[in-house]
């Protein structure tokens, strides 16, 4: 019987023996898995930290990139259409300058044949009165031609009447200066219409009578 009862003894030792290794084991796992996981975490976290820094990094640098490319364009294309109303300024002030030039001369030679036809009576006394009266009419008569691109149309037909009234003024004495004079300051004032301005007093006005 006390055979039975040591056999019994080991037996429970035994058992007992294997039951504390199977736990010690378990517990060395879970240990093991539980150091793992927290290796994996902290390794995740790291990552996530490098993210966080680097991120606000990439996105400021990819707006500032954006933000400069359309600031880019936006001032080629204001650029680009600088040069285009410069260039526009500059053939519109030229033009101008022409016109106005046109219209100075315009007016220096209306004065010019106004001032010859005023002493035309007196050709009998000088034959160079009649002569400068004569080319004095005809450059009148070729205005039109010769600054077509610059007079306007209702000038350009004043321009013809007025010619044909120092055409009237050579062949017959009779006819009235003042005719011609009331035509020229009708003209003058046509001028200073078209050029939209009344900084044109200095426009050479017809000799006084």
């Amino acid at each position: 019987m006390n055979s039975n009862s040591s056999g019994a003894k080991e037996g429970d030792a035994t058992t007992h023996s294997e039951l504390l290794a199977a736990v010690k084991s378990e517990v060395a796992a879970l240990h093991e898995n539980t150091i793992k996981v927290i290796k994996d975490v902290t390794a995740s976290n790291r990552v996530w930290d490098a993210v966080k820094t680097v991120l606000p990094i990439l996105l400021t640098t990819f707006l500032t990139f954006l933000i400069w490319n359309a600031q880019s364009k936006i001032q080629g294309k204001v650029d680009d259409n600088n040069r285009v109303l410069q260039a526009r300024m500059a053939l519109t002030q030229d033009f101008y300058k022409m016109k106005l030039n046109a219209y100075v001369d315009t007016c220096r030679v209306i004065a010019d044949m106004s001032k010859s036809l005023d002493s035309y009576q007196n050709k009998e006394f000088n034959p160079d009165i009649g002569k400068q009266a004569s080319d004095n009419v005809e450059a009148v008569g070729r205005l039109g031609t010769v600054y077509a691109l610059f007079l306007s149309d209702d000038l350009k037909k004043d321009l013809g009447k007025l010619w044909g009234s120092g055409i009237n003024r050579m062949s017959n004495n009779d006819y009235a200066m003042q005719e011609i004079n009331t035509q020229i300051l009708a003209l003058e004032q046509r001028m200073r219409n078209d050029l939209r301005t009344e900084e044109l007093g200095y426009l050479p006005s017809p000799p006084s009578q």
